[in-house]
Parts: structure tokens; sequence; C-alpha cells
């Protein structure tokens, strides 16, 4: 088996049930409701050409499986989830962490989404009758919305089975979506179709099958016992795809998973042949399309996965251009979280004056004020709190752990190369100039007072510098600094290293 032993204990029916260097249990599927979803996260994404397992890759700061988990949580309406996990699960489950309704499924060999899917369902319970909605953990872009879109229309219909469909816009060549066939006008016999039947979903064909084919090749299909004839050429070409997003009644899934085959290029199981599986048996299957086509893309190389990236980066600009200066649209990056707080306060507040330069990023918990600019390639994360008028020069970095915090207070202005990390708090008006690095630990906090000042190339560690200090080119770790005053006039501290140590072994060449 292809996973550690030692860090996952997975039971008779393939559920992970403790991740046991971390003491990390399943939940359980909350049986009064009436919905969950099953994310299928075991895919290696050996053309990412990364060691990281493929979901694991960040979108916009954050892991696609975790965007895909927050959207279904919330446009399904569902807590209930399984998480289908296979290569380095550990890590996937490490990262996810546990749940009071997440339970974790281990996919032993990957043979196709059919086969995860049966995997998934053998740690639900057999006696839960809901809807079960699949979604790949790839497709970082999925919001609440669309998804919502797609409960409610399953939810109106209930079917056994529903599609979520998108319109192809780009170039035919670069279309490997699974393409969506459906019921024509005429059968091929030129009988007219029942109107209720137009449009129905005959079948979803793989791109990799219809490649092996000759364009001017026919395939056959069969729908409420009536043949359809298409050509192979005619159907490469259709823009309607399968996005990869499902919902079931479970009780007809059940029944017909099981039976699906490998009559495919890929010899793998694919969800996607329950399609004519249903259609033969009787069962409804329909499709809603999503018309916002960018939100369905999953990655599967680096180049997909770069320009997700750049959808997010250029739906956040078009939010803030109008109301921060953001110097290259292309290089920055401003955590979701921090983009809503710059929303509300320019809507309650007015004008907040702040400038970004290029290649800024800036994370989750920092708090920006009015009239902060920050210089190119600024770095800051983690818990960062900065005043007003906070100017900081070019790739400055700041950062700190979970149980950290850095205050930078009202009219501090940092130069460029330097470095503040842990647990620090620089009072208002100090100056720091260039090159400067400023540590504090969780024992040994460094507190720099108001006004002071800071040249020269400064290491400072786990230090109290009273206010209005002038401190030049020092190495200072864990002091208390007072003020140098001569005739009431604040002087310079200079040059003040500690004593060498292992001195004597170091000897002229």
């Amino acid at each position: 088996m292809p996973f550690n032993k030692t860090m996952l204990e997975v039971d008779a029916s393939g559920s992970v049930t403790k991740k046991i260097s971390k003491g990390l249990s399943s939940g359980k599927i909350d049986m009064t409701e009436p919905r969950l979803f099953m994310v299928l996260a075991a895919g290696h994404g050996n053309r990412l050409r990364s060691s990281l397992p493929k979901v694991m890759h960040s979108i916009w700061g954050e892991p696609s499986l975790k965007r895909v988990i927050k959207a279904a949580e919330v446009g399904l309406d569902t807590k209930n989830q399984v998480i289908v996990v296979g290569k380095k699960a550990d890590e996937v489950i490490e990262y996810v962490g546990g749940a009071a309704n997440r339970l974790y499924a281990y996919q032993h060999e990957l043979n196709g989404t059919g086969h995860a899917v049966q995997e998934g369902l053998k740690c639900i319970l057999e006696n839960y009758d809901g809807v079960l909605y699949t979604l790949p953990g790839d497709m970082g872009l999925l919001d609440k919305g669309v998804l919502e879109r797609f409960r409610i229309a399953f939810e109106r219909t209930r079917p056994a089975m529903m599609i979520l469909t998108g319109m192809y816009r780009g170039e035919e060549e670069k279309n490997y979506y699974g393409r969506i066939v459906s019921v024509p006008a005429y059968d091929r016999n030129g009988v007219k179709t029942d109107q209720r039947d137009v449009g129905k979903v005959i079948a979803i064909v793989q791109y990799q099958d219809l490649k092996k084919m000759s364009p001017m090749e026919e395939k056959l299909f069969c729908y409420k016992g009536r043949e359809y004839s298409f050509k192979v050429g005619d159907l490469l070409a259709s823009r309607k795809f399968d996005a990869g997003v499902f919902a079931f009644s479970l009780r007809a899934l059940r029944k017909y998973i099981y039976k699906l085959g490998r009559n495919n290029v890929q010899n793998e199981i694919y969800l996607t042949d329950l399609v004519m599986l249903y259609n033969e048996n009787n069962l409804d299957v329909e499709h809603v399309t999503e018309h916002e086509v960018e939100v369905l893309l999953g990655f599967n190389d680096k180049t997909v996965w770069r320009k997700m990236e750049e959808i997010f980066r250029r739906r956040y600009y078009e939010r803030l251009k109008n109301i921060i200066d953001i110097e290259d649209e292309s290089r920055f990056y401003i955590h979701e979280k921090v983009v809503c707080w710059i929303e509300r306060e320019d809507a309650e507040r007015g004008p907040l004056d702040i400038v970004l330069g290029a290649g800024v990023a800036i994370g989750e918990d920092v708090q920006l004020a009015r009239g902060v600019k920050l210089g190119q390639n600024v770095s800051l994360t983690g818990n960062v709190v900065l005043g007003e008028n906070v100017h900081m020069g070019a790739s400055v970095v700041i950062s700190n752990f979970l149980d950290q915090k850095i205050v930078i207070e009202k009219n501090v202005s940092l130069g460029g190369n330097s470095f503040i990390k842990g647990n620090v708090i620089i009072e208002a008006e100090t100056q720091i100039s260039e090159s400067v690095n400023i540590t504090g630990s969780t024992e040994y906090p460094t507190l720099i007072g108001k006004r002071t000042v800071i040249i020269g190339s400064c290491y400072i560690f786990g230090c109290k510098i009273d206010m209005g200090c002038h401190i030049e080119s020092c190495i200072l770790i864990k002091k208390n600094v007072c003020a140098r005053k001569v005739n009431g006039k604040i002087l310079p501290i200079k040059y003040i290293i500690p004593k060498p140590v292992g001195a004597e072994h170091i000897h002229d060449l």
C-alpha cells in the first residue's frame, strides 16, 4: 500500500479512522442532514512536476482542496463530507484536519473517478439515504454561489443524477474536457424526437476516447430505445463540457455504481459512464449550465494552475483599483479577508490613501490603516497591526508565529531591506533606516519607544528601548536601552556589539 501505516489507520471499509501521529479521528455523518458532499482528492498531479499533493497547491494563498471544502459547506448547505485521499494522504489530512462531520476515505489505487466514489461510499452508512454531491479537489475557483445554484436546481426537480456543465470558450484543440452528448431533434432514421427529450443528456464522452477515432467516424448512442448518430468531429467541436461536479440520489447511486466498467482508453472506472447506465434503466439524468466558465477550471499542470491564480488576482484588482493605489496589477497579493476590510473601511470611513508597490504580499491576519504606504516587494504575514501613515521601503519582510504579534504604530518609517519578526512593538513616530533586523520572542519581546531613531545596519533582539533613543550600527541582544542625554540633548548610542564568542579559533592567514 502506498501509505505509511504508522501515520494512517484504515478500517476494513477503507475509511481513514485515525491519523495516529496527530491523534486525528474521523468524524461522523449527521444522519438528520439531507445531503452530503464528497471531494475527490486522491490525484497525484504528476504533470505538475511537484512533490506536493495536487490538491495542496495554493490558489491565492489557500490550498485548492480547502477552497473547495469551504465553498461546498456553504453553497451545498451541509457540513457532512467525505474526503477521498490517496498518495501522500497523511499530508492532506494533517493540513485539512478533523471536523465533527468529516470522514476520510482511502483510495488505494487510482482507478478513476468512479472508483474514487466507490471507495468513498464505503464509509457512508447504508441507511443514509440523502443526496450526494461529488466535486474534484482541484477546482479551487468554485464558489458558494455556483454550488448554491446547482443545489437549488437539483432540489427543484430531484433527478437521479444531475451534471454541472459549462460552455468552452477557448481553442477547440485545447478542450480536454469530457463532451456532453445531448438528444437531438431527430434520431438516426430521421424520426422526430419527443420535444420533452430534446436536450437531455445521452452520454458524456471523454476527450481521450474521441481523439483515438477518425473525425468522420460515427458514434451511436441509444436513448429510450432509439438510436442517435454523431460524427466524432462534431463531438470534438462541441462546446458543452462536463465540469466534474455531480449530484446523485444515493439510493440509485449505490445500486448502479458498482456496475461501471473500464471500456475507455485510460482503462479506468469513469463516474461519467453512469449517464448511459442510468438512461438504460430509465432513470432521470439532467444537467444545469454554469455560465461563469472560469469558476469551473480544474488544474493538471502548472500553466492552468497559474492561470487560476491570475484569475483571482484580476478579480481582486477590479474590486480595489478605485479604492487604493496598486502600482502593478500583475504583481500583488492581498488575502481576501484584507480585501473585504479595505472595501468595508472605504465604504464606512471614506478614502484610505493606501499605496502598494509592485510585488507587495499581504497575509490574512494583517491589519492595515489609513495612509499606509508599502514599497516594492514588501511582505507582511502573521499577526501584524499597522497604524496610520506607516511607510515602508522596498523589500521589507515582517512575519511571526501564531502566538506572536507585531504592532507598528502611527507615523513610523521603516527603511528598505529591513526585517521584523516575532513579538515586537514599535511605538509612534519612530524612524528606522535601511537594513535593520528587529526580532522578539515570546519570552523576550522587543519594545521600541516613541520617536526612536535607528540607523545603520542594526540587529536588535529582545530589547526594551526607551522613547527618544538614537541608535546607530549596534547589535543589541536582551538589553534595556535608556536614552543617552548630555545637557538635555539626546546623543547617539553607537557601535555596541556583544563580546565575541569563539574568537580564539579565528587566526590571520
